[in-house]
């Protein structure tokens, strides 16, 4: 069962969209020097689908929903991605997992996602070292493919162009 602490507007994480954050606790990843180092702990409160669609509810303004975490139970955290994609939100995740966790048809549910876990060594997004990486989804009509992964992790370097 995921949990959360809190909520946030945040318009930095997800370039170009207005993103309610979702603070999700009980990260297995415990990273050295993480910046939420409080969302370690199996605590706060329960992330079923009345609370969430209750958050979706309170928040229509914004554009995208962001799971900060949820690698504890990417089973319930998938569920919750489909429901906000049925209220026709953008969906976005960051997780510290090396890579996507499901079958690639299951990308559908999410327009964004960063993997990687934190490196202190290698900084955040914004460091060019990093080896996190922040994708956008995008659908294509290729053979036996519906969807890629685009890099576009230096939206997050301000003295680096595309």
């Amino acid at each position: 069962m995921l949990k959360y602490i809190n909520t946030a507007i945040v318009m930095a994480e997800v370039p170009d969209e207005i993103s309610l954050a979702i603070n999700i606790s009980g990260c297995p990843h415990k990273c050295e020097g993480c910046h939420s180092p409080w969302l370690w702990e199996d605590k706060g409160e329960p992330l079923d689908q009345d609370t969430f669609m209750g958050l979706m509810e309170e928040n229509k303004g914004v554009s995208c929903i962001l799971f900060m975490g949820g690698d504890n139970d990417v089973q319930s955290l998938l569920y919750l991605a489909y429901l906000a994609k049925l209220r026709g939100f953008k969906v976005a995740w960051y997780s510290g997992l090396e890579k996507f966790p499901f079958d690639d048809e299951n990308l559908e549910y999410f327009n964004y996602l960063k993997f990687g876990p934190y490196i202190k060594e290698r900084g955040g997004l914004d460091n060019p070292n990093t080896n996190q990486v922040f994708f956008r989804v995008e659908r294509v009509e290729i053979p036996h493919r519906h969807y890629i992964l685009k890099d576009e992790t230096k939206k997050f370097r301000r003295h680096e162009k595309d």
